[in-house]
């Protein structure tokens, strides 16, 4: 299970009651205002126990806070492990449509899914948006936004989100990520994709004490 969120104030931060934390990531440091501010994308990864309940953010604060979460649910083949890593970039000011790269490439393994998670600082539709690499992936499907309803909302100081995933059928190293979306108006914001892979563990007397960037063990 993966929990994203987006949410501003910058400052903010985040945890869930037994779910590990992959990264928070802001694309500045100005404060929240109507329209305004910097926004914090996040994600946090859970294994289904067989009987879950609804996870709950536990932020900082509530003074000056407004977000918007959703999960995801992925299935590993044979019991297998879970791999997750992760880039992010800033939206920018320069167009109501963009196509941004992540800051840093990343391995996209065979088979693997890459999710991704846009926080914006205004309220906003979302008109097009896709899920793509520079080069170097081949997608099984067109990239599904996951709630197919973005959040968008005028409740305090304004914010718009959407979550989406793609599975890729080949991948390689060195991949340059990207999100195109073309937004009611030019605004900030803050990007988020995680790479999701299974993989067969070693058998446990061969195991070391803990994997890096696991997601199960």
């Amino acid at each position: 299970m993966v929990l994203l969120a987006s949410w501003k104030d910058f400052s903010i931060t985040a945890q869930v009651a037994g779910w590990n934390e992959v990264t928070e990531f802001a694309d500045g440091s100005v404060a929240t205002g109507n329209g305004l501010g910097s926004m914090k994308v996040g994600a946090w990864w859970k294994i289904h126990s067989g009987s879950e309940s609804n996870p709950t953010l536990d932020f900082s604060t509530t003074v000056n806070l407004l977000g918007s979460d959703c999960m995801m649910l992925f299935n590993a083949d044979n019991q297998n492990d879970w791999h997750v890593n992760f880039v992010t970039a800033a939206w920018p000011v320069t167009s109501a449509t963009q196509t941004i790269s992540a800051s840093s490439t990343i391995t996209v393994p065979d088979g693997s899914y890459v999710v991704n998670v846009l926080g914006i600082r205004d309220d906003g539709t979302f008109s097009t948006t896709d899920l793509t690499a520079a080069s170097g992936v081949t997608w099984e499907s067109a990239q599904a936004v996951d709630p197919n309803v973005d959040a968008n909302t005028t409740t305090g100081n304004d914010m718009s989100a959407q979550a989406s995933r793609r599975k890729a059928t080949t991948g390689g190293a060195g991949i340059t990520l990207r999100k195109t979306a073309t937004l009611a108006a030019v605004e900030t914001g803050a990007l988020l994709w995680l790479v999701i892979d299974d993989f067969s563990p070693p058998p446990a007397a061969n195991r070391p004490r803990q994997y890096p960037q696991l997601i199960a063990q």
